[in-house]
């Protein structure tokens, strides 16, 4: 029931109204039976055709999908007037005529097809809501998925974890709003006499919730200090009196207007994110699926996403381990060498902020593991960065030990722990030096190991991840690998295997130059997204603009960006919020947009 929510939230007005409006509606067949009757025969809704389904709509709606609408002009109502003699005569004395004239020449000329079909049901919205939902999958499963297994409460919209005294603060609300409920029902409603009236204040919960994470700067004025937060609104006020005190807009919008970058940043002072897996659809889209790898292939798998599907809870460590290697087996097939990738967890790190956001130290550490102990909370022993780190490295020392290299059978193993590579066969174990490295990340690494199995003379390479960043960089340098790179991706019932060699010849060398480039310049792990912008028009961008497409190839190659580079990629962020304009310049093209939007001069 909604009543309780209201209370809960501090929703004064609807709190205090609802609650009786309920027991009227409640006791509505003693005290209204006649009501009551209309009510269950339909008489709160009103069926526009006879024939058409699922068309019974409500009254208040049916006036504004009629007769107000019809008595609109194109547009709307536009320019209304405040006099009263003119609202009588366009409301009260022509609205009524007018939607009436409408609806007859409307059905001379039958216009109208909502006799014979409900709009919903038109085989063109219907593609458009799948379209829709589908993009709203793939959105939570390429970014947060707030449903997953993990007892900890997630923001979609930011995905950052709720600290302690909001999630119990959102957890408790329920049963905080039934208790007010029930308090307001006792002591205004039922008990005469009243102990309180009913219109008397209502004492606030003020519950915290996501909203509170919000960015809050300290600003000093006159020896004092006052508290702005990164409130939406506080950028509409500040225009508001700009143009109340005729300042120059165009200098006003040149500065920040609040204590965060609204198109680069979140109201609670996160990196804006954006939907990644999209780019990879799109960059496949004109390519079909591989049947099947040729022979003669390696299997470069992501060692941490298998760990991450693993159910763990009540196994040994051991058995984690052997399950892993099954799980890595089972994905190589039919390959003849297979290499997991760990990630490897550095205390300074460029991914800590990205760590925070997914709360990925508030679980229990583990100093020592060893192969009987028992795993209790496995999703919860996943969160700490340090437990990680200690199950890489039991895991690469069993497979290293003769009862997991039998079941090999006769394939090659290699796994990294840290920095280092192992070699793994039936015969033994050692280091492999040029597989040490000092990347992080396992997308990287991934690459290298490709590589490495190129150099060894496999003719092609599967890489097994889900990862749209390993996807880009397979596409970017795959020119650069001496074997033909294949990508597996998708769940265990719908597997898609993806020829990089085809993608990249379906879009040429000076696109696969710059896409990652672009990626990067747009929204990853470790860069904020713009505002409102997605990849596809960056994409569209990269493939039909030259100066866009050289700028998005040369980033990246230097540390430091040189001014003819930063002009560039200026000029590139302007195409990307006005694809037709011809200015150059951020400031510049802020202001023509909030003049052509808002009607400024």
């Amino acid at each position: 029931m909604m009543i309780p929510w209201c209370f809960a939230y501090d929703k004064v007005n609807y709190s205090r109204y609802l609650t009786p409006y309920f027991a009227q509606m409640t006791n509505l067949g003693d005290k209204n039976p006649e009501v009551q009757k209309a009510f269950k025969d339909g008489s709160f809704s009103v069926q526009l055709a006879s024939s058409n389904p699922f068309g019974r709509i409500p009254v208040d709606q049916t006036t504004e999908v009629t007769v107000n609408k019809d008595a609109q002009n194109p547009g709307g109502t536009t320019r209304f007037s405040l006099k009263p003699a003119t609202v009588q005569r366009y409301y009260v004395l022509t609205a009524e005529y007018r939607s009436a004239f409408l609806g007859q020449l409307r059905n001379m000329v039958q216009a109208s097809n909502s006799e014979t079909q409900h709009t919903e049901l038109q085989s063109s919205r219907m593609k458009k809501d799948e379209q829709a939902v589908s993009a709203i999958v793939d959105l939570i499963q390429g970014w947060v998925n707030p449903f997953s297994e993990s007892q900890d409460l997630i923001s979609i919209s930011t995905a950052k974890k709720a600290p302690r005294e909001i999630a119990t603060d959102l957890k408790t609300a329920h049963a905080v709003g039934e208790r007010c409920y029930a308090n307001f029902k006792e002591e205004r409603m039922e008990k005469t006499p009243q102990i309180r009236k009913f219109h008397d204040p209502l004492k606030t919960n003020k519950l915290k919730t996501f909203s509170d994470l919000n960015k809050k700067k300290q600003v000093p004025i006159n020896d004092r200090s006052i508290i702005l937060k990164a409130d939406r609104s506080l950028f509409g006020r500040i225009i508001v009196i700009a143009q109340e005190r005729s300042l120059q807009m165009d200098a006003i919008l040149s500065h920040p207007l609040g204590p965060l970058p609204w198109a680069l940043s979140t109201p609670d002072g996160l990196l804006r994110k954006t939907n990644k897996a999209s780019l990879a659809s799109m960059l496949q889209k004109n390519v079909q699926v591989s049947e099947e790898v040729p022979v003669n292939s390696a299997a470069v798998i992501d060692g941490m996403s298998l760990v991450q599907r693993l159910r763990g809870d009540q196994l040994t460590f051991g058995d984690v381990a052997m399950t892993v290697l099954s799980m890595a087996m089972k994905e190589g097939l039919s390959c003849n060498r297979i290499d997991v990738v760990f990630d490897t967890y550095k205390e300074l790190s460029i991914k800590n902020s990205e760590r925070q956001l997914r709360g990925e130290e508030s679980g229990h550490q583990l100093v020592n593991i060893t192969s009987t102990q028992i795993v209790r909370q496995w999703m919860n022993f996943l969160t700490r960065v340090s437990n990680k780190t200690s199950l890489i490295t039991f895991i690469v020392k069993e497979w290293r030990k003769e009862a997991c290299r039998q079941k090999l059978e006769g394939k090659l193993l290699y796994a990294n722990a840290g920095d280092t590579c192992y070699r793994i066969t039936m015969e033994g174990s050692e280091e492999v030096p040029t597989l040490k490295s000092q990347q992080e990340e396992a997308d990287g690494r991934l690459l290298l190991h490709a590589s490495h199995a190129a150099n060894e003379g496999f003719n092609s390479v599967l890489i097994c991840s889900e990862d749209t960043d390993v996807f880009i960089m397979s596409l970017t340098f795959s020119h650069e690998i001496g074997a033909s790179l294949f990508m597996k991706s998708g769940t265990r019932m719908r597997t898609k295997v993806v020829d990089i060699v085809k993608v990249a010849a379906s879009l040429g060398p000076e696109v696969c130059k710059g896409v990652l480039g672009m990626h990067a310049f747009t929204g990853c792990d470790t860069v904020s997204a713009f505002a409102g912008k997605g990849k596809a028009q960056a994409l569209k961008i990269l493939k039909k603009n030259k100066r866009g497409r050289e700028a998005l190839t040369e980033l990246g190659k230097d540390w430091d960006l040189t001014p003819e580079l930063t002009d560039k990629l200026e000029e590139l962020t302007c195409l990307l919020y006005s694809s037709n304009t011809v200015t150059t310049e951020v400031n510049e093209l802020r202001y023509q947009l909030f003049c052509s939007r808002r009607g400024v001069r």
